[in-house]
């Protein structure tokens, strides 16, 4: 077969499954609207039939049905008593269920339900002191406290990749405070299966903050060792001496960009476009354009992003042919150079460096401290599945999200990473921000993973590398997975409001803030209770 019938033939292909995945995806979509609708619309009739007091027969007798009460929760109904037979202004006694009570002057039933269970008191009233007594039978029926009925099973100690069912790190670093810590969620305990959250936190003498989470998929067999490895690739992979120098001119350029004679990237709590990679850059008359030479890119890099792409026409190939693998592998290469044009650090000798000229090393330094660390992590699981016989790297599917922040005097400086969802966000004297852009859908459901091997075979992946210079006093950089974000954000639209931001770090402030901190009350506010809400929750916050 030839080499362009070979292409085209998977090129067709490729469209026709992502054409597929389309249809199943608008179908999803339109289901899950569909179902929300229906959720609201019986809640609504549910909420509305259980609202207010009314008249039913029990056992051949009229009784006062009062709305259900929960356990665990304040309770309080208001009672239009004419409508039941008894006048306004009648002298009223209710006894029979200890946990209610009659408030005369706000004509409602009220208390502090524990036991639950179906009780009936016996409302007695009479129109004056001297008048005849009647009763009425008042029944109420108390909900059990959802949050008791679960179950604390642990997890197999036998099972492969032990993980505990909460973890917890907490030191002081230049003046603040780094906080991770990470609980399993209730339907995990439920089951008696696995924590599938990790996250790791690294610094640096030179005052470089690295702070990483990830989330397994519940859907994979060993993503809770997927999101251990994925955490700990990272920051093996930046802990490098070649990172660390590239850390080193990352902020030498930050630093030179905010000088008082170039501050023009001093934009109020703003970020840098870092996806400019293929404009033309001009000092003058001079003009310099970004594109690589084959010689000029990290060669592992180009091998491995081909090796990758090879895999998949491998099969297609008549073998011993070697002359068509050295022809698929060169027009690999070439793909790979023309998809990631990016800034290249040019000899000094050769131009001037105008600020334009250093935001775009900037830039290109950044996408590759980012993208590498990321693809570091994906070989680390790919090698890890192949050598232990795990069959596929689906099985150690997990998200990632990463930060390198540092405090400088005119600002601070966050370099944030993300695939997958979950939420970074940053809050300040004034403001909170969203840091990135989630991959999961308005409501719930798909995501992207780091083992989606087909993220780093497109250029559209140096747009998950984010910078942002914040010029007011940051008071904490978080980083959640979406056991967090999903109860307390809900919708995408809601993570870029700057408004839940400010909610979030009002909530957590206090409870963080006590001296000394208290580690099991960090756990106790991980595990708040929200209804349908019951997926690992992992923070990790500097502040």
């Amino acid at each position: 077969m030839e080499k362009s019938d070979l292409l085209n033939s998977l090129c067709l292909e490729i469209q026709n499954i992502e054409s597929d995945l389309t249809v199943m995806q608008d179908q999803m979509n339109s289901m899950t609207s569909k179902l929300g609708g229906i959720k609201k619309v019986f809640t609504l009739i549910k909420e509305e039939d259980e609202r207010m007091a009314k008249e039913i027969t029990k056992d051949s007798k009229k009784v006062i049905q009062l709305k259900n009460g929960k356990a665990n929760m304040p309770y309080k109904e208001i009672v239009d008593l004419e409508a039941f037979g008894i006048p306004k202004d009648a002298l009223i006694d209710f006894n029979g269920i200890p946990q209610l009570s009659w408030n005369k002057d706000d004509t409602c039933f009220e208390g502090d339900l524990i036991l639950p269970g179906d009780y009936k008191g016996t409302l007695i009233y009479q129109e004056n002191l001297n008048s005849r007594e009647f009763t009425r039978d008042v029944h109420i029926l108390i909900n059990a406290d959802p949050r008791t009925l679960w179950v604390d099973k642990d997890p197999p100690l036998e099972g492969p990749y032990y993980k505990t069912n909460k973890d917890y790190l907490s030191k002081i670093f230049n003046n603040r405070r780094l906080l991770g810590a990470s609980v399993r969620g209730k339907s995990h305990a439920q089951r008696g299966t696995f924590r599938d959250d990790d996250f790791s936190i690294q610094t640096w003498d030179n005052g470089w903050i690295l702070q990483v989470v990830s989330d397994g998929a519940g859907s994979a067999i060993y993503s809770r060792e997927g999101s251990r490895m994925a955490c700990q690739s990272v920051v093996d992979n930046i802990s490098t001496d070649e990172n660390r120098e590239k850390i080193q001119r990352i902020e030498d350029l930050i630093v030179s960009l905010n000088s008082p004679i170039e501050s023009n990237i001093q934009r109020e709590n703003d970020g840098i476009d870092l996806n400019r990679r293929s404009e033309i850059c001009s000092d003058q008359s001079m003009v310099v354009e970004n594109t690589l030479a084959k010689d000029s890119i990290d060669q592992s890099i180009i091998s491995e992003f081909v090796a990758d792409q090879y895999d998949i026409v491998e099969g297609a190939l008549v073998e011993g042919d070697t002359d068509q693998t050295e022809v698929i592998k060169d027009t690999l290469t070439e793909d790979y150079i023309s998809q990631n044009k990016i800034a290249v650090d040019l000899p000094e000798e050769t131009i001037v460096d105008t600020e334009e000229i250093k935001r775009k090393k900037l830039s290109t330094l950044i996408h590759e401290l980012t993208v590498q660390a990321a693809f570091s992590s994906l070989k680390k699981i790919e090698t890890f599945a192949k050598e232990n016989n795990k069959t596929t790297i689906k099985n150690f599917s997990s998200t990632l999200l990463f930060t390198l922040s540092k405090e400088f005097d005119f600002g601070t400086a966050v370099i944030s990473f993300s695939i997958g969802d979950g939420a970074i966000g940053v809050v300040t004297e004034k403001e909170g921000k969203l840091l990135m852009k989630p991959d999961g859908g308005e409501y719930s459901g798909q995501t992207y993973f780091i083992t989606s091997k087909e993220l780093f075979q497109n250029k559209d992946i140096y747009d998950r590398s984010k910078f942002w210079l914040f010029k007011d006093r940051v008071k904490s950089l978080m980083l959640m997975t979406d056991g967090i974000s999903d109860p307390k954000f809900g919708t995408e639209k809601n993570l870029e409001d700057s408004n839940y931001w400010m909610k979030l770090w009002g909530e957590l402030e206090p409870v963080i803030k006590q001296d000394p901190l208290n580690k099991e009350d960090v756990f106790e506010w991980l595990e708040f209770y929200e209804v349908g809400e019951y997926d690992d929750r992992t923070l990790v916050i500097l502040y």
